[in-house]
């Protein structure tokens, strides 16, 4: 006679564990079948089905459960995990934190709760769960993969780097750390590296998706279009998946590859299957490709449907006490007092402004000089400012009022030595990371003998150009064009701030002047960089590097005046930006 089902359980659970799903499955369904009503044999099942990626019958399992035994810890720790897998972070994060409570040194409660922040977008927090199970499990290494996409998502790039290289160098053919380390070392400049690393999973896989695109954007970065578009192509005609279509997307130069990549999007663009952040791609470049036929409105429909499956993360009044604190904390009397680095250089030139603004184009110029090394958007300073704060008070912004002469000495010494593993030789490097604009009264105290160049533009096109983009989660403003508004006025305020306050050289640069005369503006900026007249400056578009931003195109091209006024083309959909533009004090004497 076999044993009742309860006595199965533990030998069923055994075989989960060793991955022998089949013999586990085979003696569950024996249990059930005998006693389809007993709970052990289902809480069994719904371990199987969900490592059969049946999650929806899984969490339909553990529901029936919990409902049946509510004050059943395991069954409580499960549902919750599954509801995490389920696409439901909101609903498992409270189990997870009274699991996590009462349970402190298992491994498993703080493990789940960080997938839950990480799929809710709060890479901060993931990344502290993700961190408490290395301490309370150091050996083990499948946690190194989530714990670097937290850091990711917290812009914490080297460490999302260290974490990958520790789990590749045991496991060097794990796909998914290479991909993630490739995405951690393209937003710091380094496209041979990333390059290499894509080549490496492609020997792999060779038809790895991710692969493939990742290898598409170094090749595009780097101008080299049409080979770029060879190695997708061949993806594209055979049920692309998303990233290959959005890739592919930005290289289409013609109405037959348009057509063809529009056909490819509009196949997939619905399926409830794929994640959020891939369809919202596919949208945007269904967008791009319309806009490319002149079908604006139909183009900036597809761009309110992509912004729209982000989460809102941009919270107005939390933003306007950020910038309330810099202001405090670098008030002109507080800067007048605050210690100046001993060992100053005037070799960084800082290139700031709104995304969108013209960045790109004035480091192109400035680029093309014999004399100046381009570095592109570093996260260094941002590091250096984050870290600082952190040490002084726990991440508070207003800590930094106690800097000491120690802590500036040393920032500007890590700055420099940075940029020395970029380019030793130059005697200027450009860090255009616009948001650099934040850390200006850092800058001040670390480096008043730099320049800071400081790019305007259009408010109403800056905005909209950063709506059709589809940035990181980072740029949580960019998603809603309430909030984009709003979000420009503080940078706006804080840019009046930094003007009455600072005394660092700063040189403001109008987008559209420069457009309208190139060669004027273009002097203006080598002058204030304290630089001698090149005629290459003029021919920033030949220069050859490699632009990660979303103007990669852009710059490889003589000056054009397509992009001024571009806003006009949607101004019938913008009237919730404009109306926050306006309640901040914007000037708009374009805006009808």
């Amino acid at each position: 006679m076999p044993p009742p089902p309860e006595q199965r359980v533990p030998e069923i659970l055994g075989l989960i564990q060793r991955g022998k799903i089949d013999e586990a499955a085979a003696l569950c369904a024996q249990a059930l079948t005998a006693q389809p009503h007993n709970p052990q044999a289902r809480f069994a099942s719904a371990l199987i089905d969900r490592q059969r990626g049946r999650v929806a019958q899984a969490l339909a399992t553990l529901e029936g459960l919990h409902g049946q035994l509510p004050q059943n810890p395991a069954i409580r720790a499960e549902l919750a995990s599954t509801q995490v897998l389920a696409g439901q972070a909101d609903r498992a994060i409270p189990s997870l934190r009274q699991l996590t409570a009462s349970q402190p040194a298992q491994p498993f409660g703080h493990y789940w709760l960080g997938q839950a922040f990480l799929r809710n977008f709060q890479g901060v927090e993931a990344a502290r769960c993700f961190e408490r199970v290395r301490e309370l499990a150091p050996a083990d290494l499948n946690v190194l993969q989530p714990l670097a996409s937290a850091y990711l998502a917290a812009g914490k790039l080297r460490n999302a780097e260290e974490a990958l290289r520790t789990l590749l160098a045991a496991q060097p053919k794990h796909l998914e750390a290479l991909g993630t380390l490739a995405a951690a070392i393209e937003p710091q400049n380094r496209l041979a590296d990333a390059g290499e690393i894509y080549r490496r999973m492609l020997d792999i896989d060779p038809k790895h998706s991710a692969a493939l695109a990742g290898l598409a954007r170094i090749l595009q970065a780097d101008g080299k279009k049409d080979e770029a578009r060879a190695l997708l192509g061949p993806a594209l005609a055979n049920n692309p998946p998303p990233v290959v279509i959005s890739t592919y997307a930005a290289l289409c130069s013609t109405p037959e590859q348009r057509a063809a990549c529009l056909e490819a999007a509009n196949a997939v663009i619905d399926d409830p299957t794929k994640i959020a952040q891939d369809r919202a791609g596919l949208c945007f470049a269904v967008a791009r490709l319309l806009d490319a036929q002149s079908d604006h409105d139909e183009a900036f429909a597809m761009y309110i449907r992509g912004n729209e499956l982000y989460p809102k993360l941009y919270h107005p009044r939390e933003k306007e006490l950020f910038t309330d604190h810099l202001i405090q904390t670098f008030s002109k009397e507080s800067l007048a007092s605050m210690p100046r680095a001993k060992t100053t250089s005037n070799r960084p030139i800082f290139i700031v402004g709104m995304p969108r603004s013209g960045t790109t184009l004035v480091e192109q110029i400035l680029a093309a000089h014999p004399r100046v090394h381009p570095a592109g958007e570093l996260q260094e300073m941002r590091i250096i400012w984050r870290e600082l704060a952190e040490r002084l008070g726990g991440g508070i912004i207003t800590a930094l009022a106690g800097l000491t002469q120690g802590d500036v000495d040393a920032a500007a010494g890590r700055y420099l030595t940075y940029l020395a593993t970029l380019n030793r030789d130059a005697p200027h490097v450009t860090d255009k990371m616009p948001h650099n604009f934040e850390q200006l009264g850092l800058i001040n105290l670390l480096f008043p003998e730099a320049r800071v160049i400081h790019c305007i533009r259009n408010p109403i096109d800056t905005c909209v150009s950063c709506y059709t983009i589809q940035f990181s989660l980072a740029h949580g403003y960019a998603t809603d064009l309430s909030h984009l508004g709003h979000a420009y006025t503080q940078y706006h305020r804080l840019m009046e701030h930094w003007r009455s306050s600072l005394d660092i050289p700063m040189l403001d640069v109008v987008y559209e002047d420069t457009i309208a005369d190139t060669e004027a503006m273009a002097r203006r900026i080598v002058e204030f960089a304290g630089l001698p007249w090149d005629d290459a400056c003029l021919r920033f578009y030949e220069t050859e590097r490699a632009v990660t931003t979303a103007s990669w195109d852009q710059v490889r091209r003589p000056i054009y005046k397509s992009s001024v006024a571009r806003w006009k083309r949607y101004e019938r959909r913008l009237g919730p930006l404009i109306e926050a533009l306006r309640a901040g004090g914007i000037a708009l004497p374009e805006a009808g």
